[in-house]
């Protein structure tokens, strides 16, 4: 009984039957697009079997081919992906944070017993958002 009083009267005291009013006015961000075609793509993906796992190596980005004057764009590194052969690529890559360097080797046991295909992606960070750019040529290794 005591229950069925105070649940209404909680609700009473604390709206008043008022709708609830913004106190606070935040100016709407207007979206980023940048579209992948303006980043540079990875070229020159090549991948080799060695005793440590697959070693995979690619060019640098050419990175003043970045065409986007309304945003400026940093480039922090390159993602990594990998896929079993015949299959899509996963959306979550190898590496947890983007890798500045231009190789990349894959020593996870599975690497050397399986066989996979690689991709490389570029990535920018635009006002504090990663942007990934194109993917490069995906490449498997036949051994």
């Amino acid at each position: 009984m005591f229950l069925r009083l105070l649940l209404p009267f909680l609700l009473l005291v604390t709206s008043c039957g008022r709708k609830q009013r913004t106190i606070f006015q935040f100016p709407e961000k207007e979206p980023i697009r940048i579209s992948k075609l303006s980043l540079p793509a990875v070229r020159g993906l090549q991948v080799t079997a060695t005793n440590k796992g697959k070693h995979l190596t690619w060019f640098p980005l050419d990175l003043s081919s970045v065409h986007n004057t309304k945003y400026e764009l940093t480039f922090i590194g390159y993602h990594v992906y990998r896929s079993a052969q015949g299959y899509f690529i996963p959306k979550k890559p190898l590496t947890k944070y983007p890798t500045r360097e231009i190789y990349f080797i894959d020593a996870s046991s599975s690497a050397r017993r399986k066989k996979y295909a690689y991709l490389v992606r570029g990535v920018f960070v635009c006002e504090n958002v990663q942007v990934q750019g194109p993917a490069s040529q995906l490449i498997g290794l036949n051994k």
